[in-house]
């Protein structure tokens, strides 16, 4: 029953949770030490089976297999609470109420005489979660159980503990809590939290804006300062420098550079100057001419002559 245990020697298997080194050729088991302070804290002492001696747990065995073939089988649970409510219907209803072939009783029954014999489980309950050991992947994931769970962009690539319980999944870091989700018992799932993607999402896009900074400023000498000047005048200023660098790969980034220098001497700052000035490059211009702008009211001085509108005042007369 819930909130008791028998005080007593427990058989356990040699499983891993409960023993490290079972015992041959007369040595004794090596348990978990996990173990043996739940053990402690619930007041029984564990004594392992000896390997290759299923009948020494026999009656345990034949428990598995009943609740195998008669409980699981055809059924299919979504969730763990979906399974321990099935289970405690089929406790009720059917396990618990039913002859036993060794005893000749309910169970039920048995557990209402056995009742005073049981003790109350410890005010402060054992810590049961399982521990692993993982790193992080590249994408801020971290493993278990087949389904990935997020973790703060701060944690790629790192080493870190999960520790899983019934109902949750705890990330932890040098000893401190970096996630927390709940847990699933699904297959090949992403569990996400929000607040970890949009960390990672601004920890990418720094990174792409210092990546695109440094390439720019690698183009020559006077990068850097169109850069700055650009970053005053422009309200997408990125999008200019990725022209830019673009049209550096096509023209190559010495007469980028060349350009940029010039762009600073007019003091004009658009990925469309550069791109133009690339173009006429190879023309040749008279001695003293303008550069040419190829945007209007952008450092443009076009001086039209005055039309001639008396070819209107004939036209009327004809008509």
């Amino acid at each position: 029953m819930k909130g008791t245990y028998s005080n007593r020697e427990h058989n356990v298997d040699n499983c891993k949770c409960a023993v490290l080194e079972c015992g041959r050729h007369g040595a004794a088991a090596i348990y978990n030490p996990l173990y043996l302070d739940f053990a402690s804290r619930c007041g029984f002492m564990p004594s392992a089976c000896n390997p290759n001696r299923p009948n020494e747990k026999g009656i345990v065995e034949n428990a598995v297999r009943y609740i195998k073939h008669n409980f699981m089988t055809g059924r299919k649970f979504g969730s763990l609470d979906e399974a321990n409510c099935a289970l405690r219907i089929w406790l009720d209803e059917i396990a618990n109420v039913r002859k036993h072939s060794a005893t000749g009783r309910a169970p039920a029954e048995l557990l209402h005489e056995e009742r005073g014999a049981l003790k109350p489980l410890p005010a402060v309950p054992p810590d049961c979660a399982v521990t692993r050991h993982c790193r992080a992947d590249s994408l801020c994931r971290v493993c278990f159980d087949s389904n990935s769970y997020s973790v703060p962009a701060r944690c790629a690539s790192q080493a870190l503990t999960v520790r899983a319980w019934s109902d949750r999944l705890a990330v932890c870091q040098n000893g401190s809590q970096v996630a927390l989700h709940v847990r699933s018992y699904g297959h090949k799932l992403d569990i996400v939290d929000p607040d970890h993607q949009q960390e990672l999402r601004k920890v990418r896009k720094k990174a792409a804006r210092q990546n695109l900074v440094r390439d720019f400023i690698g183009i020559g000498a006077d990068a850097e300062k169109f850069m700055a000047e650009l970053n005053l005048r422009e309200l997408n200023a990125d999008l200019h420098m990725r022209k830019i660098l673009t049209l550096a790969e096509k023209y190559g980034r010495e007469a980028v550079a060349a350009v940029l220098g010039d762009m600073l001497q007019f003091q004009v700052f658009r990925a469309e100057y550069v791109e133009n000035r690339l173009l006429t490059a190879g023309r040749i211009r008279p001695a003293g001419g303008r550069l040419h702008v190829p945007r209007a009211g952008d450092m443009l001085n076009i001086e039209l002559a005055r039309p001639d509108l008396s070819i209107y005042q004939q036209k009327k007369g004809e008509f």
